[in-house]
């Protein structure tokens, strides 16, 4: 309606100029994503999908790894187990997977600091708030 209004005082009026005189309104608060809850959610859903996916590999392992557990199972004692033998090169696989379970808890981080300064708050304004808290 606004739309014709003016639409008809341009046609009425060629030669003269018209002001407003509503200003056009503001939004109350900015129109965006709730980034926090999309992250929470997300977080929330990974981690459950990962419990339950490690709840379904466990429950779906019937494999016997143990002497008491082969013992316990078939209810005849057992004559002689073979010991785990580890070798250089299991020592060095496990000593490679154990940096790279480091190197990606490492990322991770970093990757949680960076996604916290740009979804959340930035970082300086984070660290005053903590420093304010704690000195109270």
């Amino acid at each position: 309606m606004d739309s014709r209004v003016a639409h008809g005082m341009e046609k009425e009026q060629k030669g003269e100029r018209f002001t407003l005189i509503d200003p056009p309104r503001l939004p109350e608060k900015p129109f965006k994503p709730n980034r926090l809850a999309i992250v929470l959610i997300g977080l929330v859903l990974g981690i459950g999908a990962g419990v339950g996916f490690t709840a379904l590999r466990e429950f779906g392992d019937d494999a016997v790894r143990s002497v008491d557990l082969l013992e316990a199972e078939t209810k005849f004692p057992v004559l002689a187990g073979i010991p785990v033998i580890v070798t250089v090169d299991d020592m060095t696989r496990n000593r490679r997977r154990r940096w790279a379970w480091v190197g990606a808890a490492a990322v991770s981080a970093a990757l949680a600091v960076v996604v916290f300064h740009f979804m959340v708050m930035d970082l300086d304004v984070f660290w005053a708030r903590l420093v304010r808290s704690l000195a109270l």
